[in-house]
Parts: C-alpha cells; sequence; structure tokens
C-alpha cells in the first residue's frame, strides 16, 4: 500500500483522504483501501502477523479501513450486525499478538457497531481495551480525541485514555 502525498493532484476522482500522524493529510484511492482491508481481514482469519494493520495504525487510517473491513464481512455474513461481530472476534484474537494494534482497530470498530445498537460489541470493546491497556494507547487515542475534538466519539478516546493512564499509574508504571 502506498499512500500518495496530498501536494500531488489526485489519481482518481475515488481518492480519500487519509489523516496520519503529521497531521498532514494523504490519500489514497479507494481501491488501496479495500486491498489492505481485505489483506488484513486475511492476516486476522490466519493469524499470520499483522503487517497491514501496522501500515493502517501509522497512517492513522483506521477508520477508514476498518469501515471497508465491515463492509467485506458484512457482505460475506449478508448482515451488518454479523461482520461487525465477526470483526470483534477477529480483533479479540489478535489481542494475544498485537494488543495496541487490535486495541486501535477495536476503537475504530466502536463508533460502527454503536451506529448499529450493538451495545454488547462496544461493552466487549471497552473490557479489551482497558483490560490491555499499554501505555502507548494513551498518546494514540489523547491525539485521536484531539482530531475529534466534538462528539461522543471525541469523548469515548479521552475516556480510554484518562482511564488507561489511571490503570498505569496506579500500577506504578
Amino acid at each position: 500500500m502506498k499512500l500518495v502525498d496530498h501536494g500531488n493532484p489526485a489519481t482518481s476522482p475515488n481518492d480519500i483522504q487519509i489523516p496520519i500522524v503529521r497531521r498532514s493529510p494523504w490519500k489514497a484511492t479507494s481501491h488501496d483501501v479495500m486491498e489492505l482491508a481485505s489483506s488484513l481481514c486475511s492476516e486476522l482469519v490466519e493469524s499470520t502477523p499483522l503487517k497491514s494493520a501496522k501500515v493502517v495504525v501509522e497512517a492513522e487510517a483506521e477508520d477508514t479501513v476498518m469501515a471497508n473491513l465491515v463492509a467485506l464481512q458484512e457482505t460475506r455474513l449478508g448482515s451488518r450486525i454479523d461482520g461487525i461481530r465477526e470483526t470483534l472476534s477477529l480483533l479479540e484474537s489478535a489481542m494475544e499478538r498485537e494488543p495496541v494494534i487490535a486495541a486501535r482497530l477495536m476503537a475504530s470498530l466502536y463508533p460502527l457497531a454503536g451506529q448499529a445498537l450493538l451495545h454488547e460489541v462496544c461493552d466487549a470493546i471497552d473490557i479489551w481495551i482497558y483490560e490491555c491497556h499499554p501505555a502507548e494507547l494513551v498518546e494514540a487515542f489523547s491525539r485521536k480525541a484531539e482530531g475529534i475534538a466534538s462528539g461522543p466519539m471525541g469523548k469515548k478516546y479521552l475516556e480510554w485514555a484518562r482511564v488507561i493512564d489511571n490503570l498505569l499509574a496506579r500500577q506504578g508504571m
């Protein structure tokens, strides 16, 4: 997957913006995003290293790719609800291998589950994030909250960052 610098002219009318850590907008074609979502799905199903997921997280493109991954599962399983539940199951299996990456991807699944009124999925994501609570998530979630300052997801990212920070402080980390 090659992300194209936003300063270059669009190569396709289907280009989408993907923010990266530097807060400089980059873009990838919708084909690139679907390809990345498909690769990520294969890595999750086959329990192989999460190379695609690392690209997604480094580009802070979790939301875009997660929406596409859920769409792939929805197409495969026949319903959005089943697609979201299956995506959570795949991410749960990745928690042992790559907890930071899996937690960040779960965080991007959270609003999709909320929109589908899958409160049990939202609750499961909360539990997984609080249980794994690596320090890297505090900074990542704080940055994400800054990027979407208003709204319920901005508040949720701040809540996750604060709770994890408090857990780490209690553990003396």
